[in-house]
């Protein structure tokens, strides 16, 4: 599964805790996508912290059976760039791009925003909608424009199983996959107890009448590897 944060920080083993519960369900790989960038989110790391961060996910792949994919989950800024530089970015296994911050814009301005950061080397775009269900609005996207760009790219669509996301809705999978698009599944996943969101996201990609050869997480794992090359 991708897209699990770990909240970590110098010394804790939440890196390792994750990683153990995804080999507990089973699982065959994990990625762990902490946040980085301005939005100080969940201990968010920064350019500093993230060697660091990176040697302890090394670590981690010593300890357990399971594949353990390196990610951050990126701020896109609000003139669509990133705030890391592109060989920093090859860097990692996995890298997710997603709104966080200046979430107010209008339809064209964001969608222009968004199609910017889907031509950098970004393999995932986060919960592309950014709603909270109840508490906060989508944001104003022009989804035909999206879909097309992330198809062009390469750029695979996250389906968010978190219960406050369920991020894209079944109805925009659908509408994505008629455009060609590809997925990959996720939780979202702030602690190990969430990690059981996998299965809502399961059917969210069922309700868009996905297929295996759509979702990343089915293929094989030298597949994956290949398609994750940015």
């Amino acid at each position: 599964i991708f897209h699990n944060h770990t909240k970590w920080s110098d010394g804790n083993n939440s890196l390792l805790e994750m990683a153990q519960k995804a080999e507990e369900l089973k699982l065959k790989f994990i990625s762990i996508n902490d946040h980085f960038g301005p939005m100080k989110i969940a201990n968010s790391l920064d350019e500093k912290r993230l060697k660091q961060y990176l040697l302890a996910i090394e670590k981690v792949r010593k300890k357990v059976g399971l594949r353990v994919f390196s990610g951050i989950e990126i701020d896109i800024l609000k003139d669509g760039s990133l705030p890391l530089s592109r060989s920093k970015l090859k860097e990692l296994d996995v890298v997710i791009a997603s709104v966080h911050l200046s979430i107010k814009m209008k339809e064209k301005e964001m969608t222009k925003r968004v199609c910017r950061a889907l031509d950098e080397p970004i393999n995932i775009l986060g919960h592309p909608n950014d709603r909270l269900l109840n508490e906060r609005e989508p944001l104003q996207l022009n989804f035909a424009q999206v879909f097309e760009k992330a198809k062009q790219n390469n750029v695979f669509l996250e389906i968010n199983g978190a219960p406050k996301r369920m991020d894209l809705s079944g109805e925009q999978v659908k509408s994505a996959l008629d455009r060609g698009c590809k997925f990959a599944l996720s939780t979202d996943a702030h602690d190990v107890s969430h990690l059981e969101y996998y299965d809502l996201a399961v059917n969210m990609a069922r309700r868009g009448w996905t297929e295996k050869k759509n979702i990343l997480n089915c293929w094989s794992l030298p597949k994956i590897e290949r398609s994750l090359k940015k």
